[in-house]
């Protein structure tokens, strides 16, 4: 039996296109956009975006939270990981087959599992940050997000391009104008050129600047910046700074647990302790 995938009144399957994807991206995963990932109170929090993981795009709609495990001696090593499992079942209503989790360690990082979900397998871990839980909370967090890099992938491809010279040439002679309409599509949609993602603007966050009784917003002025952009944002340590002010500033920039982007600003959010400390944010890619 022979199924035409991509032919008239012939249907394409989840498998099929996840198969293309993974096989198009040269077995990359990662993120294309968004996405972010900060801890705060015990809790960490994944910001609105999308991600390719074995040829599956993922969105994050809003703010995923994934708590952390009590610990009540001792220390856990944890790592976040979005995990597709293939022997659940979606439906219409819910989306089963994906979802955070923490996978816990008492001597060290747990493996993961990263079975090949195009020959067979059901279940694959793409790993997100990692920390070390004790009775007092989070230390050593580290932000280990793959970041889908296309040119890097197509430098992958051109290394094979001796060997396959011919049939690519003829292949990508065909498809450059899909690709071109393709990228033109995903500019429309907020993907942003790499000139755009190496700009950065600063915006300063001032201690008598927060509103509300907790949680805690201030919002900043930031121009050129749009609602739906999803920039970085970090803290700035000013050349000629103090060891007593730069902790004061960490201190201060260690308590906001989320920003959100409006056209023209930028409102940072602290659901736990306010800033006692003005102190300067970087933004890149707006």
């Amino acid at each position: 039996m022979v199924n035409g995938i991509t032919f008239s009144e012939q249907l394409i399957t989840s498998a099929n296109f996840a198969h293309f994807m993974y096989t198009f991206l040269n077995r990359a995963n990662g993120i294309t956009k968004g996405c972010e990932v900060s801890h705060a109170n015990g809790t960490v929090y994944v910001q609105k975006g999308y991600f390719m993981e074995f040829g599956r795009m993922v969105q994050v709609v809003g703010t995923e939270e994934i708590e952390s495990p009590d610990v009540l001696s001792g220390q856990l090593y944890c790592t976040v990981v979005f995990e597709i499992d293939l022997t659940q079942v979606n439906t219409a209503e819910e989306f089963k087959q994906g979802y955070f989790k923490t996978l816990t360690g008492t001597e060290t990082y747990p493996e993961l599992i990263k079975q090949d979900l195009d020959n067979g397998g059901t279940k694959y871990q793409m790993p997100w940050c990692q920390y070390v839980k004790k009775t007092d909370g989070i230390s050593e967090f580290r932000d280990i997000r793959e970041i889908l890099n296309l040119e890097s992938i197509w430098d992958s491809v051109a290394g094979q391009n001796t060997e396959y010279k011919k049939e690519f040439d003829q292949y990508f002679t065909k498809q450059k104008d899909e690709i071109e309409r393709m990228i033109a599509e995903l500019e429309s949609q907020g993907y942003l050129l790499l000139s755009t993602a190496r700009r950065t603007q600063t915006a300063t966050l001032t201690a008598e600047g927060w509103q509300g009784e907790g949680p805690y917003a201030q919002t900043v002025d930031v121009p050129d910046v749009k609602e739906n952009d999803t920039p970085v944002a970090k803290e700035v340590i000013p050349k000629g700074t103090t060891k007593e002010d730069e902790k004061a500033i960490r201190k201060a920039a260690a308590c906001v647990s989320y920003f959100e982007t409006g056209n023209g600003t930028v409102t940072f959010t602290c659901i736990g302790k306010k800033p006692a400390t003005d102190f300067q944010v970087v933004i890149k890619g707006v």
